[in-house]
């Protein structure tokens, strides 16, 4: 410590390297949270205009389609099914959103049935610990009407965010009266 004491150079040169190594990570905490911002807002854009386009293709095509339409339009973290009514009803939308991504994909189906592959049902049961993350939604936190510069279809659509998950919920009332749910979930961990 003694080199801390003789030199006033070497105190100014460390007081510039610790402002430099401060600087360079408040920029890059600003900038990570900037990188997070703009992939929610890539995603909450492809999930709107996935789901604007589905609702026109349902539209479109007889009703006995719907379902296997439905089915193949799934992913890993969106899922698509119809209701008859509005879901008015956030906590029970949520369940049902829970138990709509835990379900495999159809082209996974094979991998979860019964050895002797006999049942065409899937052998998995719901767990119930995806609703875990949309517990922690903020309990005042209801469907938002969504605005014609965020939806450009003439159909009634109303947004559900889905709160600490990063996942969010859409209903859209149909020509027939029916609504098309979808919902999107993808926890995207901090490496840090």
């Amino acid at each position: 410590m003694r080199w801390w004491r003789k030199s006033l150079a070497a105190q100014f040169i460390c007081f510039l390297l610790m402002a430099l190594v401060l600087s360079q990570v408040i920029g890059f905490l600003i900038s990570w949270d900037e990188r997070d911002k703009a992939l929610r807002a890539a995603s909450k854009g492809e999930f709107l205009s996935r789901t604007a386009s589905l609702a026109a293709l349902l539209e479109s095509i007889p009703p006995s389609f719907h379902t296997d339409v439905l089915r193949a339009s799934g992913t890993t973290y969106t899922r698509f099914w119809m209701s008859e009514r509005d879901p008015v009803d956030t906590i029970a939308w949520r369940r049902q959103a829970v138990a709509q991504l835990e379900e495999p994909l159809p082209n996974l189906l094979p991998a979860y049935r019964p050895a002797d592959l006999t049942s065409a049902t899937p052998s998995r049961t719901p767990s119930g610990k995806g609703f875990q993350l949309f517990e922690k939604a903020i309990a005042s936190e209801g469907w938002t009407r969504l605005s014609a510069d965020i939806w450009t279809l003439p159909r009634f659509a109303k947004f559900l965010p889905l709160g600490d998950s990063h996942g969010m919920g859409l209903a859209v009332q149909l020509s027939d009266g029916r609504w098309l749910n979808s919902v999107y979930r993808k926890t995207m961990p901090n490496p840090f």
